[in-house]
């Protein structure tokens, strides 16, 4: 007898089982729609005080710490920086006197400009991660706001 209630019991469940997990209730709603963004561009914007660049007349530079340049960025993407020239509109770099060398973790500016370097400057870092999607796209990487709309940036 307690063979039958054990088997019964096994039963009656496998069959509970099968039931509830066929049951489907009605669709709930919609979630809220996020804020589109691009997880592979990271950017980074940084100041550089009048003293913290070093000379090496008719140079001058300086070096800043970056935590979106990883060693994936330095080897399979893109590293872009401009250079605030007034309010909110930004010189993408090099230029004829301002360029900038990149590697893990670190991005170096250098300029042959005295001028430069008596007033703070404000720099904005893009890290493109796979650049080779973004090759084929009609995009003037020079025009900061072409960059900022094409990859969502703040």
């Amino acid at each position: 007898m307690k063979r039958i209630s054990d088997v019964t019991v096994f039963v009656l469940s496998l069959c509970f089982l099968i039931i509830v997990m066929s049951c489907e209730g009605p669709t709930g709603p919609a979630g809220a729609d996020g804020i589109d963004g691009n997880a592979n561009v990271k950017t980074e914007t940084f100041r550089v005080y009048s003293h913290e660049w070093g000379s090496d007349y008719p140079f001058y530079g300086v070096d800043k710490s970056s935590n979106i340049l990883s060693k994936d960025i330095i080897d399979n993407g893109a590293a872009l920086l401009y250079w605030e020239i007034g309010d909110g509109m930004w010189m993408a770099l090099p230029l004829s006197t301002v360029y900038y060398g990149v590697a893990e973790n670190i991005v170096s500016v250098v300029t042959e400009s005295s001028s430069l370097t008596q007033s703070t400057q404000i720099f904005k870092l893009v890290a493109i991660q796979g650049y080779q999607l973004a090759k084929s796209a009609d995009i003037d990487f020079s025009n900061y706001d072409e960059v900022r709309t094409y990859f969502n940036l703040d």
